[in-house]
């Protein structure tokens, strides 16, 4: 129950960071458009998932916010897990990462799809290691 309380504390605080540094100063949903369209230029023009996905919830900075906050939870699980099963320091990680992302916001407004390919690329190293332990057995 403490685990779920601090990620979820963490996630809250990092979220609130995020809206009250990134979004006031962000045109999220002309980029977004531009994106989801094709219309932007590379190398953003190819990362369609995040972009295509507020496009369906209405392409608004409640439902960017909404969608940042669901993926943080998702990333702060994640990164407790992977962090867990090689040294159960799981806590100190995502406080660690909370710090951090405090740190990075006012300078990493325009990437607001890298979130999702953090939870992309903690579920795939997830995946390898389920897949490593079924071939060990």
């Amino acid at each position: 129950m403490t685990k779920w309380l601090i990620i979820l504390f963490c996630a809250f605080v990092s979220e609130w960071q995020y809206i009250t540094t990134v979004l006031p100063f962000c045109d999220c949903n002309a980029r977004f458009a531009l994106i989801a369209s094709g219309q932007d230029a590379a190398p953003f023009v190819y990362r369609v998932l995040t972009p295509g996905i507020l496009m369906l919830f209405g392409n608004s900075l409640m439902a960017l916010a909404v969608f940042h906050l669901v993926m943080l939870i998702a990333f702060l699980l994640l990164l407790w897990a992977w962090v867990e099963q090689w040294t159960q320091q799981g806590i100190a990680a995502v406080a660690l990462a909370t710090l951090a992302l405090s740190l990075m916001y006012p300078t990493w407004s325009i990437s607001e799809y890298t979130i999702t390919e953090w939870v992309l690329w903690l579920s795939a190293l997830h995946v390898l290691l389920y897949w490593r332990r079924l071939t060990v057995k």
